[in-house]
């Protein structure tokens, strides 16, 4: 079944598998050693060599409002076992498989949202109702982060990172992954993965995962930590101004 699994066209385009093409390879991805995914990595993730703040537990930074369950449909269900089943199914591999096959599943799929709702429904993901992208690139991260739990991935070499390009009104959202003392990006726009260096022109606003979120800014800019908190509200949804005056930073900026 594994075998038959990698022949589809979906897998046919994974960067791990095309052995020797330079344009779906970083060279850093491909020499990746990791056997301790279930273990903190020895230091923090960074994105893009910011500065950062943890200001706590998401689920106790972010209110979260009480939802009514509404019945799942039955494509729905469908679409929920044929992902775990895929995830399952990617145990077998090393980190670096595992990396490039689910970054390339959850790009491929035509509706992420059902993967993307299961885990928002956590209290943890609660900051990724507020900070909604255009491109709904928040929900590929999602998925993203939520299928590297399941195999194994210790919660603090994963970090839902949301970006600003310089210039630009908008955000997106990408997946990082810390391994072997380097920052790796799952982004949904592509199924290379790279690294967090290459992106230069993007700013980090601000991140999550299971147990913290985080504001970022650029540590080289005078007023980087006013101008973090700025976009934060700017860009955030609701009453998020609330959560980010709990944690005194908008008082230290």
């Amino acid at each position: 079944m594994i075998k038959s699994l990698f022949k589809t066209p979906l897998f046919k385009k994974l960067p791990f598998f095309n052995n020797g093409s330079s344009e779906n390879h970083v060279e850093s991805f491909n020499l990746l050693q990791c056997r301790d995914i279930g273990h903190a990595p020895s230091s923090a993730i960074v994105p893009c060599g910011s500065a950062q703040k943890q200001l706590g537990a998401p689920a106790i930074l972010f209110p979260s409002k009480d939802r009514k369950s509404k019945k799942a449909s039955k494509a729905i269900n469908r679409q929920i076992r044929n992902w775990l089943k895929l995830v399952k199914t990617m145990a077998e591999f090393g980190a670096k498989g595992q990396i490039a096959g689910i970054n390339n599943y959850i790009n491929g799929l035509e509706n992420v949202s059902p993967i993307a709702a299961h885990g928002k429904a956590k209290n943890w993901a609660t900051p990724a109702r507020y900070f909604r992208c255009e491109d709904h690139s928040e929900n590929y991260a999602i998925a993203k982060y939520l299928s590297l739990r399941l195999l194994g991935f210790h919660a603090e070499r994963l970090r839902v990172v949301w970006l600003r390009t310089n210039g630009s009104k908008t955000q997106h959202a990408v997946l990082m992954v810390k391994l072997a003392d380097q920052t790796f990006v799952l982004d949904s726009r592509n199924n290379i993965v790279t690294t967090d260096d290459m992106l230069q022109k993007q700013q980090p606003i601000c991140s999550l995962n299971g147990s913290h979120f985080a504001v970022h800014w650029n540590s080289k800019k005078p007023n980087g930590q006013k101008q973090a908190v700025e976009q934060l509200t700017r860009y955030a949804r609701r009453n998020v101004k609330q959560a980010i005056n709990l944690t005194g930073l908008s008082q230290a900026a």
